[in-house]
Order: C-alpha cells, then structure tokens, then sequence
C-alpha cells in the first residue's frame, strides 16, 4: 500500500527504491502498484536500474513490466580519484 503523498521514489541507503527490490525479489503486484503511483527508473549507488536488476535475478515478468515505464530518471554520480 502506498500513502497519500508518498514518494515512489524513496531510497535506502544504498540508493536502491522500493522499485529496485521489489524488482529483484520478482513481486509483479508491488512492481506494477509502485509504477501506477509514478515510480521511475533510477539508478541505484551501484549504477543499477530497476530492470538491471530483474534482469540478474532471472525476474521475467518483473522485467517486462519495468520495460512500460515510459519515465527515467538518471542520477548523476562523480567520483574523486
């Protein structure tokens, strides 16, 4: 269940959204709600999206879903040496 004016895009703090983890684990009803409440792709501190992420869990129907999410969202990450 998501709360009125909770944000879909919430991040842990590895950088991963509910969207990320729900992706992995393959639970299609959460991937599809979090999308229907405007969740984008994003990168997570690893450089993963979501749909990365189904992929290496062998999340097929996960990774369809994720493939009709027209929003993405890149986050930018500069690394000193």
């Amino acid at each position: 269940m998501i709360f009125p004016g909770a944000d879909p895009d919430s991040k842990a703090h590895c950088g991963a959204t509910a969207l990320h983890f729900s992706s992995e684990r393959g639970h299609l009803t959460i991937v599809k709600e979090l999308v229907r409440f405007g969740a984008t792709l994003m990168y997570n501190d690893h450089g993963l999206t979501p749909l990365h992420i189904a992929s290496e869990s062998s999340q097929v129907k996960s990774q369809k879903r994720i493939r009709r999410v027209k929003t993405f969202r890149a986050r930018i990450c500069i690394v000193h040496t």
